[in-house]
């Protein structure tokens, strides 16, 4: 008889026991390998396509403006030049063009664009400096915005004269 044979049931349960113990040990063994394995890395993205970038523009020159005028003088009253000094007046409407005297008065021309005025500068005794005391315009209209054009002429003029 064989060994196993007078075991009986008893032997084939603990045979069956080891069996099964093997069995699950190989299966841990699967598992084991299976969780050790690292998942299969994803496949990497393609690289960007490069689009080429649009050519820049051709840029226009940016023309050169002209330098601006300077700026206009002050219209003023034609009343406040009564009283002014010869270097109030020719800060207002330029140096004139001819510079006489007539005693008692000194007197300054200015001419235009068919305009002319005369101021006339009398001695002030108390600051002794000259000072306008009248103003005539030989032209161009008696109405006060006649005048007022012709001094503009006047401070245009000059203006011109000296650039």
């Amino acid at each position: 008889m064989s060994a196993w044979a007078g075991r009986g049931i008893a032997s084939l349960g603990m045979a069956g026991l080891w069996l099964g113990v093997a069995i699950s040990l190989s299966a841990c063994a699967i598992i084991d390998e299976w969780q050790a394995k690292p998942a299969p890395a994803p496949e990497p993205a393609p690289p960007p396509v490069a689009t080429p970038l649009p050519a820049p523009a051709a840029v226009a020159p940016v023309p050169r403006l002209p330098p601006s005028p300077p700026p206009p003088r002050p219209q003023f009253d034609l009343q406040s030049l009564i009283g002014m000094g010869e270097q109030d007046i020719a800060g207002v409407l330029g140096e004139p063009r001819q510079v006489r005297n007539d005693p008692p008065a000194m007197v300054w021309d200015y001419q235009a664009n068919g305009c002319a005025m005369s101021l006339f500068f009398y001695l002030d005794l108390k600051s002794q400096d000259f000072r306008t005391l009248a103003y005539n315009f030989e032209s161009g209209g008696a109405t006060d915005s006649a005048k007022q054009v012709c001094v503009n002429r006047i401070q245009e003029s000059n203006r011109d004269r000296r650039r």
